[in-house]
């Protein structure tokens, strides 16, 4: 969110200071630790579940919010500050209701949406793995798309491959996955090296993939020496989390902001165009960046709670009307499966 409301990239801010501009501009990366997360917690997920049930978990916990939001988006961008964005006829818009918009010829409502297609591609690997039984043969899998990324990055694959790597984030993802390894059966040597490797290959195409996030004036050796060490901070970060003692107790507090990150990703976007409007020369008072911040918290918050209320609760009942998609329909995985991924969870 600071890097969409105060990174200056081809227009003015409210935080023009150079320091603030040089912090600020790496806020992208934010997008790539999602993605290691992502592998983590999905893999935590899926274990155990039968491929029903992991996309009945999916459609709930994605679905609701987002529905809302693209409402919303719509409503801001079209009625609140038209002008800014181009207008999508209704066809596009109900198409950016099944989250993959761009597979039907549609542009998302609002731009920030791309980080869902990518993770969508993830979600059909996970559920290509659950309905193979390939979760026995998980850590195999993943580090074979690590080393496979690795290779694409620096051979020209065709665009098939890379589509399936889901290069440049695919190595992302299954570091992810390896470090909830980690945490389920503890650290190996082959599991330690191959994140190693994982940490290269991100830090390689994340430093790459600059160009499509940062004004090339800021592309210097030191912004990209400082992206390197982000990343490595985001593997240590991580890998901390692996260790069985907690780091932190799980309050209700921590929890409800861990809640809010999903409807704040969604709907920021609306505060930026509302309440920090594009200038290429006059840069908005200070006080709209509180402003805009406070703004899509709260609107973040309310959308969490009717989402994850209401919304939620007759998606479920819809989809309940499917006996395949009930939570009780497990696919009771083999013991060397239970083993390797937590399949209680």
């Amino acid at each position: 969110m600071a890097y969409h409301f105060a990174y200056g990239y081809g227009q003015s801010t409210p935080l023009p200071s150079p320091l603030v501009q040089a912090i600020l501009m790496h806020g992208y990366l934010g997008v790539q630790l999602f993605f290691i997360i992502s592998g983590f917690v999905i893999l935590w997920s899926a274990a155990g579940r039968t491929p029903a049930a992991f996309v009945r978990a999916r459609l709930l916990r994605l679905y609701p919010e987002y529905w809302i939001a693209v409402v919303v988006s719509t409503l801001v961008f079209s009625a609140i500050v038209p002008g800014h964005f181009r207008p999508l006829p209704t066809s596009e818009i109900l198409r950016n209701f099944t989250m993959v918009p761009q597979y039907l010829g549609a542009r998302f409502v609002d731009g920030v949406y791309w980080t869902l297609g990518v993770e969508i591609k993830f979600y059909v690997v996970a559920w290509l793995l659950i309905l193979s039984r390939q979760l026995q043969h998980i850590e195999r899998w993943l580090i074979g798309w690590i080393v496979a990324t690795g290779l694409a990055s620096i051979v020209e694959f065709g665009g098939a491959v890379r589509a399936l790597l889901i290069f440049p984030y695919g190595a992302l993802f299954a570091a992810g996955g390896l470090f909830y390894l980690c945490f389920d059966t503890g650290w190996t040597k082959r599991r330690l090296a191959t994140l190693g490797l994982g940490l290269a290959v991100a830090a390689y195409t994340g430093v790459a993939d600059m160009k499509e996030f940062v004004a090339p004036d800021d592309i210097t050796p030191r912004s990209e020496l400082i992206t390197v060490a982000i990343f490595g901070g985001m593997f240590a970060i991580v890998g901390l989390l692996t260790w069985r003692r907690p780091l932190a107790q799980a309050t209700r507090a921590f929890t409800m902001l861990g809640a809010l990150t999903y409807p704040l990703y969604l709907l920021h976007n609306t505060g930026k165009e509302i309440f920090l409007p594009p200038s290429p020369a006059d840069p908005a008072p200070l006080w709209r960046l509180g402003v805009a911040i406070a703004y899509s918290l709260a609107l973040a918050f309310l959308v969490m709670r009717v989402g994850t209320g209401p919304v939620r609760r007759a998606l479920q009942r819809a989809v309940d009307r499917f006996p395949l998609m009930r939570p009780t329909t497990r696919w009771e995985a083999p013991p060397n499966v239970r083993e390797q991924t937590g399949s209680g969870t």
